[in-house]
């Protein structure tokens, strides 16, 4: 790609290497376009409808992200707020992995450069900068410098015995599921407002739902569990009517959902919190009600105390492990590889609505940086949780 190494020059990336290759870090900050250009041609729409047609935008950058899955690459929406900082602080943070250094770094750049090419997808109402130098690269990945609290916003998860026999299944699970909720506005507000540093991940790993194995068990899933929520069929044998199972009834619909929306281009999503002291409880259950409108849909997880310091590590790193202790917590049983995946996959339409970009409206209290400034590091940057840059 002609022209990214001239704006994404050698200190903007950061580099490691182990057994399973060249990994590499890079990111660019975001921030709010205040100009009244950015938002004018929606000016005479309601509020609601201004929301939605920056939302088209950003779903349509989000899109744009997509690429074919590889173990090791994610990219990242990273904010962050301080007791000193004025304005929250937005960066689109890619993590790569190849077999060489140059290739990492190509790769990083290219990522970058599609995120952030003001003449390709990016909204008109963000603006982009290169982070560019790696002292402000590692001090967006350890932010907060001290990490006492980690919170995740996932889909709703639970799991009810199976009551009806004839079938392998012990347990139905059900699925809840990400859907555009209020207006980010008030929420900003509030996390600009915490006394201390925190900082909001919202992350994507690419993946390809047209995978043959995973289409096959998904519609096995399904159909066991749709047999199951009927009423069954009378025989010689057993002429009593066999009722529908409860459990099976209860946790079909998810898999029905599944079948129909994650096909071809999805991504697991995660969407987290970290901060250097305990959460206002409102302010979790706000993010939680922003995130998704229907009520249950989707719950706050507390990471379990023995994955705490895992956590924390990959969060440095940019990765997103995943943590049997933390999100079966309540569960009868584990989860199988089709129930795990289900709880964070998401189509682009689902994905895009946990998804925001700084925006600022003319005429509205700004929340979101304008200058496009570094985030500097934090005075004591020293934590029992630094973690490595790599898996």
């Amino acid at each position: 790609m002609s022209g990214t190494g001239a704006i994404f020059p050698d200190g903007a990336f950061l580099t490691v290497n182990d057994r399973s290759g060249y990994w590499t870090w890079a990111g660019v900050r975001l921030f709010a376009e205040g100009r009244i250009h950015a938002t004018q041609r929606f000016q005479d729409l309601p509020w609601d409808e201004r929301r939605k047609r920056l939302g088209e935008q950003e779903k349509a950058w989000l899109a744009a992200q997509w690429d074919t899955p590889v173990p090791g690459r994610r990219f990242e929406v990273r904010f962050a707020t301080g007791a000193t900082a004025e304005k929250v602080r937005a960066a689109f943070l890619v993590r790569v992995l190849t077999t060489t250094q140059a290739g990492s770094r190509r790769l990083a750049a290219e990522r970058l450069w599609r995120a952030a090419d003001p003449h390709g997808a990016l909204p008109p109402h963000v603006q982009a900068s290169p982070i560019d130098s790696e002292a402000e690269l590692r001090a967006w990945l350890g932010y907060p410098a001290r990490i006492r609290a980690f919170i995740e916003v996932r889909k709703h998860l639970s799991a009810d015995r199976i009551s009806r026999g004839g079938t392998g299944l012990t347990y139905a699970v059900r699925h809840g599921f990400f859907d555009a909720g209020g207006a980010w506005d008030a929420w900003w507000r509030s996390f600009a407002a915490l006394p201390f540093p925190a900082a909001l991940s919202i992350g994507f790993d690419p993946y390809d739902a047209n995978d043959p194995t995973f289409r096959t068990i998904l519609y096995r899933r399904a159909a066991v569990l749709e047999e199951l929520a009927s009423q069954g069929v009378a025989s010689p044998l057993n002429p009593y009517q066999v009722p529908p199972d409860r459990a099976a009834q209860a946790a079909v619909s998810g898999y029905r959902r599944a079948l129909t929306r994650y096909a071809g281009c999805c991504f697991s999503v995660r969407v987290a919190l970290a901060s250097a002291q305990p959460l206002p409880p409102v302010l979790v259950e706000s993010l939680v009600r922003t995130i998704s409108s229907t009520t249950g849909a989707a719950r706050a997880v507390h990471v379990a105390t023995a994955e705490f310091d895992q956590v924390v590590a990959e969060f440095r790193a940019l990765g997103a492990p995943w943590l049997p202790a933390t999100y079966q917590q309540g569960l009868p049983m584990e989860l199988d590889g089709l129930d795990c995946r289900l709880n964070s996959l998401a189509d682009v339409e689902e994905a895009a609505s946990v998804l925001t970009l700084p925006v600022h409206w003319p005429g509205m209290p700004p929340v979101f940086d304008r200058d496009g400034g570094p985030l500097r590091p934090e005075e004591d940057n020293g934590s029992r949780n630094d973690g490595n840059l790599h898996d």
